[in-house]
């Protein structure tokens, strides 16, 4: 039980900090006049790039169908 309880306090500080990563970001971005869609772009880009080594099967057995 003790190890279900160390996921959660983990994930839960793992939120807490890409969310104030997040209000960093958007600050940083308003100084340097970056546009919010090209944030908003940039930000899935480096999502999808993220996510995509833990999904990149799934996505190709999908593209066979």
């Amino acid at each position: 039980m003790k190890n279900k309880n160390s996921l959660a306090y983990l994930l839960l500080i793992l939120a807490t900090l890409f969310w104030s990563g997040n209000f960093i970001v958007g600050k940083a971005a308003s100084i340097y006049q970056i546009p919010p869609f090209s944030l908003n772009f940039y930000r899935w880009l480096f999502a999808g790039l993220i996510l995509l080594p833990f999904t990149y099967k799934e996505i190709i057995n999908n593209l066979n169908y």
